[in-house]
């Protein structure tokens, strides 16, 4: 099963691409906002939990450009 999330307008720096889903790794620095680079952690986590895995990388969809995250579990 494969569940798949566009976040328009943030996109992925290839000096992140390794990293993104590790501890204190956000790709919104400087944007203004607190953020502690917990989230995809979370995510990926629960995603191994349960012998699935998660993956993201940049994408155009509907001509907006984006980042695409795909989180793919077992079959139950």
């Amino acid at each position: 099963m494969r569940l798949s999330v566009f976040n328009e307008g943030s996109s992925l720096p290839r000096d992140l691409s390794g990293e993104i889903f590790n501890p204190f790794v956000s790709v919104r620095k400087g944007s203004g906002e607190g953020h502690l680079g917990q989230g995809l952690l979370i995510v990926r986590l629960i995603a191994e939990h349960h012998d699935g895995q998660v993956q993201a990388g940049n994408q155009v969809h509907n001509s907006v450009p984006g980042l695409r995250f795909d989180v793919d579990l077992p079959a139950p």
